[in-house]
């Protein structure tokens, strides 16, 4: 299966203030993380890591990204990863990965 982000979808209000909040949702085969885009710009510490955890760490940000864009905070580098390995987030914008076997979705709100 060919990687796909699934159509973004705007909720109404929920428990973030200030406004609504964007999620994007990818599918992906967890069996294959090399062709999800962004593979090859891991951050140093994770080249070295199990493939499952590269797989996951991609798909996340590739679900980040495009939430972002959705919020209208367009992103050209990868989501950078704070010292504990969390995402380090854009300024003024609070968000959430996830991630499973073969799937992955992130929620961004102002």
């Amino acid at each position: 299966m060919a990687p796909s982000i699934a159509q973004p979808h705007l909720y109404p209000v929920g428990p973030f203030s200030g406004g609504p909040f964007h999620q994007a949702c990818l599918e992906h085969d967890p069996r294959s993380w090399i062709d999800l885009p962004g593979a090859d710009r891991l951050p140093v510490r994770l080249q070295s890591a199990h493939p499952a955890r590269k797989r996951d760490f991609i798909a996340g940000r590739l679900c980040a990204r495009r939430a972002l864009m959705n919020l209208g905070r367009e992103t050209r580098e990868p989501l950078p990863m704070r010292e504990d390995g969390l995402p380090r987030w854009p300024a003024g914008t609070l968000g959430s990965l996830t991630h499973t076997r073969g799937f992955a979705s992130a929620l961004v709100a102002p």
